[in-house]
């Protein structure tokens, strides 16, 4: 859902529909109507020779119905806040229907991370909902990218001086509207808060070093739990269920010439039984290789991640970071990690770590970055 200009400085509008989602229709508009056309000008034959006309235009009516929704579908909120009102519509290029709620009927702005599903994958989105006091909310939009979906919800929240919780990392955090920019450095001036570090737990494994208000933190790798091959196990029985059940008959039979058992036993052996081990090896590989370096002065928080094969460095400046916080860093995985966070950048790392010693270290960094 895209942001667009209005004439009124008390709207805050947003439209969906259009570019890309136009061209998916089009194949369906287009093939549809060639459909209709061929049915009502005699080009469909039936088997027994004649015209058969109801059903093939009905069924390119449908789909010319279906690309016509896609390409001229439209949909979109109207935020006014002078009137403390919001309006929801969809169309075809313009509004056929709409529906107006008072705002004083929600509560919050509020933020998910929630999984969807397609034949072919799992993926996650960041829904953005307007939470209302009793009754279903108010879907505003979900992006695969939780920063747009925070500056989404942010945005709105501001315009219509609404809190925003956010419970994308699975832990709900609230905040008012006008705390949303303030900086972590802000929010402990504005309540008075103290950084405190407590005494360092035990066993330790990351490495600290100090120098002044510069704190440096090095975290090697981490060693390997038995949980950790628990993917390898599960392609190993999948792989020796496709070699016995599939793949060692090929080769037992005496029916099958060489060459056709060799290309079969290629792509057998190769897609089913060697690509899932290798996969799975270089990502136990690939987890146990990941450090961490993390810098933090009053200037910036600077995080370098180093993996199997290359290194990634990023930085937040610490007048732009609002969140620092110990969280689970994937749905998938359940590791807790610490998560820092501004408008434009999230940060996750030290992922594996003891929670314990997650909390001393974000202790340690809130410290030097709000100096």
């Amino acid at each position: 859902m895209r942001r667009i200009n209005s004439s009124y400085d008390t709207q805050l509008v947003y439209k969906s529909g259009g570019g890309c989602a136009a061209l998916f229709g089009l194949p369906f508009f287009a093939f549809g109507v060639v459909f209709v056309i061929a049915a009502l000008t005699g080009g469909m034959k039936m088997k027994g020779g004649g015209n058969s006309v109801v059903f093939p235009a009905l069924f390119g009516a449908v789909f010319a119905l279906v690309g016509a929704a896609i390409i001229f579908g439209r949909s979109g909120l109207v935020f006014d806040s002078a009137a403390k009102t919001v309006r929801s519509w969809w169309g075809l290029l313009f509004p056929l229907k709409s529906t107006t709620d008072t705002l004083s009927d929600f509560l919050e702005v509020r933020i998910d991370r929630e999984q969807r599903k397609n034949k072919n994958s799992t993926y996650t989105v960041y829904p953005v909902r307007l939470v209302r006091k009793e009754g279903k909310a108010l879907h505003i939009d979900e992006a695969r990218n939780e920063e747009e979906s925070r500056r989404l919800a942010e945005e709105i929240a501001k315009f219509i001086d609404f809190p925003v919780t956010d419970a994308s990392s699975g832990q709900a955090v609230r905040r008012g509207a006008g705390t949303l920019d303030e900086s972590l450095r802000d929010q402990l001036s504005r309540t008075g808060e103290v950084a405190e570090i407590p005494a360092p737990p035990p066993r330790m494994h990351s490495i600290i070093t100090a120098e002044g208000n510069r704190v440096l933190i090095e975290i090697a790798p981490l060693k390997p739990k038995n949980s950790d091959y628990f993917p390898f196990f599960v392609a190993l029985v999948f792989s020796g269920f496709v070699f016995f059940v599939f793949l060692l008959p090929l080769l037992l039979d005496s029916g099958t010439g060489a060459g056709e058992k060799g290309l079969f036993g290629a792509f057998i052996g190769g897609l089913f039984i060697a690509l899932p081990l290798l996969l799975t090896l270089v990502g136990i590989v690939r987890q146990r290789k990941r450090s961490w370096t993390i810098e933090a002065t009053p200037e910036s928080l600077t995080v370098t991640e180093r993996g199997l094969t290359r290194a990634k460095t990023q930085h937040i400046p610490s007048l732009e970071l609002e969140e620092l916080r110990v969280e689970v860093a994937r749905p998938t995985n359940q590791l807790p990690c610490l998560t820092a966070r501004s408008d434009t950048l999230t940060l996750r790392f030290a992922e594996g770590l003891a929670p314990g010693e997650l909390r001393w270290l974000r202790q340690l960094l809130l410290r030097a970055v709000t100096t």
